[in-house]
């Protein structure tokens, strides 16, 4: 399960950064996601037991790595049309009319900063922390709930099958 989440967040980096490059990579990182995913489905049915469900908050210690990765994104990509892009070179152009002592650089920290303000913003817009005091402890109640639930049945079908399992030797 950690080798499928180490390859699958490689290839989202991969598929973030150098989108601008090429453009059909989502395309091609979604086929190869969806065999990825058939595989495993055949695995976890065919020749694994079934996991115990635990609920989460979120992705974990993956959310950093994922902000990092989409900064480092929109670095490469602003970078990638500015010098290579010919929708880049004629905005470059058309910035040296005004600034001619400026160049490519210059308008890719403008860019660069524009788009990490305005990530933040969208962030800060929609954090979790806006949740209502009230619903986040009916929220803790129900996982505590759930947790208990599951540990329980758990259990109780662990020392179960252990019992099957002595009654046969």
């Amino acid at each position: 399960a950690v080798v499928s989440t180490l390859s699958t967040g490689a290839q989202y980096g991969f598929v973030v950064m150098f989108a601008a490059s090429f453009p059909l990579a989502p395309l091609v990182a979604f086929i190869i996601e969806l065999g990825v995913r058939r595989l495993d489905i055949c695995r976890y049915v065919k020749w694994q037991r079934r996991s115990v469900p635990r609920r989460q908050e979120g992705i974990g210690c993956w959310e950093t790595l994922v902000d990092f990765v989409n900064m480092v994104a929109i670095c490469t990509n602003v970078w990638i049309i500015a010098f290579r892009s010919p929708y880049g070179a004629k905005l470059v152009i058309d910035w040296a009319q005004y600034y001619p002592d400026s160049y490519q650089a210059m308008l890719c920290v403008i860019l660069i900063s524009t788009l990490l303000l305005l990530t933040s913003l969208i962030r800060a817009a929609f954090d979790h922390s806006t949740i209502p005091v009230r619903v986040r402890l009916q929220q803790r109640e129900e996982r505590e709930m759930a947790n208990k639930f599951i540990r329980k049945h758990a259990t109780s079908s662990f020392s179960q099958s252990m019992d099957s399992l002595d009654s046969l030797v």
